[in-house]
């Protein structure tokens, strides 16, 4: 397994995907991506200026989100 050096805050994109989406570190879809392909933001703001939205498997805020929505089923 490749490791992905950089902050914990820091979110990480494929720069050979078109679909803008954003990961945090321990991501399954970028774990096992060639760090040369892989670009990075230092915060969450920079990447939704540029476009970006975040993975619906690793943003803790849509596991919150779906969380709350379970819970209240």
């Amino acid at each position: 397994m490749k490791s992905i050096k950089g902050s914990e805050d820091m979110f990480y994109y494929s720069k050979n995907s078109r679909n803008k989406i954003i990961h945090v570190r321990g991501c399954h879809y970028i774990k096992n991506t060639d760090k040369a392909k892989l670009g990075d933001f230092k915060t969450i703001a920079a990447a939704y200026r540029e476009g970006y939205n975040p993975c619906h498997h690793c943003s803790n805020i849509l596991k919150l989100y779906r969380k709350e929505k379970k819970k209240n089923r």
